[in-house]
């Protein structure tokens, strides 16, 4: 299930900046524990969080653009500049 059936408008709305980026760097965190506790090179594991997490940002980025609120299409913009 991906982020953008999950989250709705209604929750972007009521969610400041400071959440959103929050959420993805421990999203960022939580995978790289998770990764490091696997049997894995550090190259391997780097690209595979890197990854996830590109795809997570470049959802809820796209979810932002989406809504009607205008302060959240600017997060989704900004998102999905970096």
């Amino acid at each position: 299930m991906c982020v953008q059936e999950k989250l709705s408008h209604e929750d972007l709305r009521l969610s400041p900046k400071k959440d959103i980026n929050y959420f993805t760097t421990n999203i960022e965190t939580l995978l790289d524990s998770l990764y490091g506790l696997q049997m894995i090179s550090a190259d391997e594991k780097r690209d595979k969080v890197h990854r996830i997490c590109e795809c997570i940002e470049l959802e809820i980025g796209l979810k932002c653009l989406k809504t009607p609120v205008l302060e959240k299409k600017l997060i989704g913009h900004q998102i999905l500049t970096q």
